[in-house]
């Protein structure tokens, strides 16, 4: 048996029409996986806990600023097992520039152009469904029958803010 793996998408910027745009360039390359974040603190902590395969983010985010955060991100040895785009309208120094530009894959300032973004998410999603994890059938945890047909089960938010009871999950 074989399975694959979707790749997963972050977006991290403070503002909630960007976020959109992004999630629906993602969606225009066919990755269903997306998170977002409006601060660079939140960006940190699900980058290093999920190891997203794209992130697109700004430089201006509060909590932490992109810069900061690619700094710790490369600190933790994670910035080259994720592919970081940036897309900010900060003017950079030349200093600024170069660091930026050797911890991530890209640099943009706005407008991005839509097609080198496409590229990207379109190259992750190759690589995603390129991986594949060979389980013996014997091994299976649970009986195949069992799995239900793709397309009956209700989509699950990736991230539930409510627990079945109504309780709230994030404090």
């Amino acid at each position: 048996m074989t399975t694959t793996h979707s790749p997963l998408f972050l977006a991290a910027d403070s503002d909630p029409d960007t976020l959109g745009l992004y999630a629906s360039i993602a969606a225009m390359a066919r990755i269903d996986r997306v998170m977002s974040c409006r601060c660079g603190l939140e960006a940190f902590h699900r980058i290093r806990q999920y190891l997203p395969d794209v992130v697109f983010m700004d430089l201006k985010l509060p909590r932490l600023d992109g810069l900061s955060l690619l700094r710790r991100l490369d600190s933790l040895r994670i910035v080259p097992s994720v592919q970081i785009v940036v897309i900010t309208g900060i003017p950079l120094t030349e200093t600024m520039r170069a660091e930026v530009e050797s911890l991530t894959s890209a640099l943009f300032t706005p407008p991005a152009p839509m097609l080198p973004l496409l590229s990207i998410l379109e190259q992750a999603r190759r690589r995603a469904l390129s991986r594949t994890i060979r389980v013996e059938d014997d091994s299976l945890p649970f009986d195949p029958s069992d799995v239900p047909e793709p397309g009956t089960l209700r989509r699950q938010p990736l991230f539930p803010l409510f627990s079945e009871g109504g309780e709230a999950l994030l404090g």
